[in-house]
């Protein structure tokens, strides 16, 4: 497949996936939820689902990712409350925009 083409699909993925994944965390049954825990089911489904990256890489180990994912995991705790204290808008504006800003 082109490169253009699996850019544009990863693109369009990211649009729904990532730009959505925050709504489950105002629901009532996350309400009720420890952000650790709700963040323990975000972690097991994203390295359940990344697997399926090497159906098309080949997988290289780097200590680099176990620096990314323990940012992740704490910068994903944050969002959790800050979604539930500011709201999804508000909170995932400020954290897109100082993303842009910082890198």
């Amino acid at each position: 497949m082109d490169e253009i083409v699996l850019g544009t699909l990863a693109a369009i993925g990211s649009l729904l996936f990532f730009g959505s994944y925050a709504v489950p965390i105002k629901m009532p049954a996350a309400l009720s939820l420890d952000p650790f825990v709700f963040q323990t089911y975000k972690s097991t489904t994203c390295f359940l689902t990344s697997w399926l990256v090497l159906l098309y890489t080949p997988f290289k180990f780097t200590w680099w990712g176990i620096l990314g994912a323990l940012i992740w995991v704490t910068n994903g705790v944050l969002a959790i409350v800050a979604v539930r204290w500011a709201g999804i808008g508000v909170s995932q504006s400020l954290w897109s925009g100082l993303s842009c800003k910082i890198e």
